[in-house]
């Protein structure tokens, strides 16, 4: 597994934003980096379910939607391969 990798799902595992606002462009806001560090999170099958999880419910309690646009509840499966 590659460096970046592995920085990143420590990142995520961790909740790490200051990771996030170190690889994002330098005028994004930190509601931006927050909004991204979800979305990501929430995709990514390399990331404890709970991790994932607790992204899934930060992002309905915003009314916010998947990276792919399609919308978010409480409940739903995790994305994974083959989706």
């Amino acid at each position: 597994m590659n460096e970046f990798i592995k920085e990143r799902n420590r990142a995520f595992e961790t909740g790490d934003l200051n990771w996030a606002r170190s690889i994002m462009p330098y005028e994004a806001s930190d509601e931006v980096i927050e909004i991204a560090f979800h979305k990501a999170r929430y995709e990514c099958t390399q990331v404890s379910d709970a991790r994932r999880l607790e992204s899934q419910k930060w992002l309905v309690e915003r009314n916010m939607r998947r990276m792919t646009g399609e919308p978010i509840a409480l409940g739903d499966p995790l994305p994974g391969w083959g989706e």
